[in-house]
């Protein structure tokens, strides 16, 4: 996708990895999960009518805001230094070889091994 100006925007496998692109794979799986939890109780229990359906949107679509908050501010700013300086932050961070933590499978283990 190109946008004005002619910047080309990055397509998920061409961002390095980072802390906010490992956040925002929780955010949308929890946010698909969440949905997928919405349908299948809409469709076995007819819990949900018409005009409720968009509180609940409303509620999700807050809860979403609040979990991106926390999972990339306030959740970075509790974790240790020594792992803080393992992880970039940002596809900037990373692009500079910040830390040594190029993909999940190495972050889950910084903090497995950190956790022991």
């Amino acid at each position: 996708m190109i946008f004005p100006l002619g910047r080309k925007r990055r397509t998920w496998k061409e961002q390095p990895f980072s802390y906010v692109k490992a956040c925002q794979l929780v955010e949308r799986v929890v946010f698909i999960t969440t949905i997928g939890f919405m349908m299948f109780i809409d469709f076995t229990t007819n819990l949900l009518s018409r005009y409720s359906d968009f509180v609940v949107l409303a509620c999700i679509m807050a809860a979403m805001i609040g979990l991106m908050f926390v999972l990339e501010q306030l959740l970075w700013k509790r974790l240790p230094t020594h792992i803080r300086a393992r992880i970039p932050y940002d596809s900037a961070e990373a692009a500079q070889n910040k830390g040594d933590v190029r993909s999940y499978k190495q972050l889950v283990k910084v903090l497995v091994n950190s956790a022991a």
